[in-house]
């Protein structure tokens, strides 16, 4: 699961909260690494 916190608006990656997000990590943990990364880095280029 996504979640946005209000008190840094970072993008946090949190798949022990979501079961289809640690189904994915397991399944392809790569891919998954490189897709926080994307996204917190577009966070942070904003």
């Amino acid at each position: 699961a996504l979640t946005l916190r209000r008190d840094d608006w970072s993008l946090v990656f949190a798949p022990e909260k979501c079961f289809a997000c640690e189904l994915c990590v397991k399944s392809c943990p790569v891919r998954a690494i490189v897709a926080v990364m994307h996204l917190n880095g577009t966070v942070l280029a904003g």
